[in-house]
């Protein structure tokens, strides 16, 4: 688990993240104590991050540092968010971090104290950078990233007629 001042970030169990994944709200607030929450995710680069990072999980044998995670309230017991980190460490030494703040929680800083602790973390594990990657639109996940130092680094094309900005921070 990682904490900050107004969240606790709690690792992803096998069971959590097929709740997760299967939008099974009610499961989910059982595993995780919580409040059923009223919206879930709704960008899909972090549903399409929450699958890979299970299928991480799973070849991991249930056990990685490299997990994602489920941010929740120290003050309520809401489910506020999702984050953490598609995989370990690619080649270069760089982890990729994708966090997403549910809608009644958005426009309170959480997204930025959530990624601002990720970084950390990766940081202490030895990561070498942090890279994201957002829609090509002046958004508050960019806001975000300006926040916490990150540079944008280029356009990458992932389809035909559509493309991401890549975003990183050295160590």
């Amino acid at each position: 688990m990682i904490t900050t001042s107004r969240l606790n970030l709690l690792t992803f169990t096998a069971q959590a993240y097929q709740a997760a994944i299967n939008e099974d709200l009610e499961r989910l607030s059982f595993l995780l104590e919580t409040e059923k929450p009223i919206q879930w995710l709704t960008d899909s680069i972090i549903v399409s991050a929450l699958k890979e990072s299970y299928e991480a999980f799973v070849d991991a044998g249930g056990s990685s540092i490299w997990n994602m995670f489920l941010y929740t309230s120290k003050r309520s017991k809401k489910l506020i968010g999702v984050g953490g980190f598609k995989a370990g460490p690619d080649d270069s030494g760089f982890v990729e971090i994708v966090y997403e703040i549910l809608p009644p929680f958005k426009n309170m800083g959480l997204a930025s104290e959530a990624a601002s602790a990720l970084i950390d973390y990766a940081f202490e594990h030895d990561a070498k950078g942090i890279k994201a990657h957002t829609t090509p639109t002046e958004d508050a996940s960019i806001h975000v990233l300006r926040k916490l130092g990150m540079t944008y680094i280029r356009n990458i094309p992932v389809a035909p007629s559509d493309e991401v900005w890549r975003w990183e921070l050295m160590r």
